[in-house]
């Protein structure tokens, strides 16, 4: 992990210096940038910078803004924020769509750091990295993973939400998986307690079953990588059983796609990404 975080430093240096810029670091913290749109392909759009701002993840520090985690080369939300404002800037969701292998046509918009409130769930309520909204009412929602993927956490689910009987229809076997989560402390990768959130926030705000969580993150390779790849698909297999559409896909997978579909027609931004993601 240690090595894509210096990475990611020595590339962005190495690319603002290419384009006649310099990646201007913090005097009293050498990891993170003066800026946002240093770490980014173009600057946030306003209505982007709204959504982040508005967001419970403080990824653009509203009470301290040099502690915005943003600002970190490493940063998930940079890396979410890469992916998809280029995409939706120029109306082209489909794009990004297909690239992730879901469905491309009748997309409405898309929306950064939406927060889903549960009815009936006291607390902070769930906010979706991103999430994809369809005409006829359809959601897909990004839980986006980056270096964070690789720390082993240790979490528990809070018991409002198994009490909260009305919140499982058609999700029997979630639910007695949740209640596991909230009897003994999970440790893993993924977030799991986060992803079951997640999962009844969509479902509580979509149209019944009419919705897609995708985990998406980022394959460092080795043993910590391939745990990870494995409770994932531990996790994905549990939904199956509740027939909940639940799709994991690495960046490196959704990139390459980008880059043979799109190469020639967004050169200079697929190029940034696969260079700084890829290392192509």
């Amino acid at each position: 992990m240690t090595a894509v975080k210096r990475q990611q430093r020595e590339w962005l240096g190495h690319w603002h210096k290419q384009h006649g810029r310099q990646a201007i670091w913090q005097p009293d913290n050498p990891g993170r940038l003066v800026d946002p749109a240093l770490n980014l392909f173009e600057p946030m759009s306003p209505s982007t910078r709204l959504e982040y701002w508005n967001g419970d993840g403080d990824e653009l520090g509203r009470r301290e803004p040099l502690n915005g985690k943003i600002l970190s080369p490493h940063s998930s939300a940079a890396l979410c924020c890469n992916l998809f404002h280029y995409w939706r800037e120029r109306h082209l969701l489909g794009e990004i769509a297909r690239a992730v292998g879901i469905g491309d046509s009748g997309i409405d918009g898309l929306r950064f750091e939406m927060r889903l409130r549960i009815p009936g769930i006291r607390g902070t309520p769930p906010n979706l990295d991103a999430i994809l909204t369809y005409g006829d009412g359809r959601l897909v929602g990004f839980e986006c993973k980056f270096t964070e993927g690789y720390a082993k956490k240790t979490e528990m689910l809070s018991t409002q939400y198994t009490r909260a009987t009305e919140l499982w229809r058609g999700m029997s076997h979630l639910h007695e998986l949740a209640k596991r989560v909230c009897r003994a402390p999970y440790a893993g990768y993924a977030g799991v307690p986060q992803l079951i959130t997640r999962l009844l926030a969509m479902n509580a705000f979509a149209k019944p079953r009419r919705f897609t969580l995708v985990y998406l993150w980022f394959d460092l390779g080795g043993s910590v990588a391939a745990e990870h790849r494995k409770e994932v698909e531990w996790f994905r297999e549990e939904l199956d059983r509740d027939k909940i559409d639940f799709i994991d896909i690495t960046y490196q997978k959704v990139l390459r796609r980008l880059r043979d579909y799109c190469a020639t027609s967004h050169t200079e931004y697929v190029t940034y990404m696969t260079s700084r993601y890829l290392g192509d």
